[in-house]
């Protein structure tokens, strides 16, 4: 079925009235599963492009890592931010790569030094205190930090981007 921008937003805007009333820890899990049943049952088949542009299916990216060109085009696009700031960027690039993890500072910082930005020593503590419109953007999960509804729907108005399905691999687990 074909959904205009529209819809979707529509149907996401209705998740998000239904999770509205559970407990705040199942908030983020119900409207994830919402959305998952949504797309598995054929909920959302893209319109196609714009009209005047090419149809030109984007190559899939089948390795589990983004290729240093991703990479380097993704924080190349949103130069020149506060350290606070790099942390969410950051969040947000792990995010469209991986989807809603646990967000830990072990995670945060490789990136931010591999990208070359600036952010503070205690990066969890730039995650607690995050917020957009007196909302907050995290929540506290296990030892890290994952984005609240609010905070998904920050970073993906923010930075253009979708939560990813890739794995993530912690190296430095799997060396113990």
């Amino acid at each position: 079925m074909d959904m205009t921008n529209n819809e979707i937003k529509a149907k996401l805007t209705d998740f998000s009235e239904i999770v509205q009333h559970l407990p705040e820890n199942l908030q983020q899990t119900a409207f994830g599963k919402l959305v998952d049943n949504w797309l598995l049952s054929g909920g959302v088949a893209p319109a196609g492009p714009p009209a005047g542009k090419p149809n030109s299916p984007r190559p899939a990216n089948t390795s589990v890592e983004a290729t240093p060109e991703e990479m380097s085009n993704f924080f190349n696009a949103h130069p020149n931010q506060k350290p606070a700031d790099n942390v969410l960027l950051i969040v947000a690039w792990l995010y469209n790569q991986h989807g809603n993890l646990a967000f830990t500072p072990a995670m945060v910082k490789p990136v931010a030094a591999e990208a070359g930005l600036v952010i503070a020593d205690r990066c969890d503590n730039t995650m607690r205190q995050a917020a957009h419109k007196g909302k907050q953007l995290f929540s506290k999960s296990g030892n890290g930090w994952k984005l609240t509804l609010a905070g998904m729907a920050q970073v993906a108005e923010q930075y253009k981007v979708r939560p990813g399905r890739k794995p993530f691999l912690d190296l430095d687990a799997s060396t113990n």
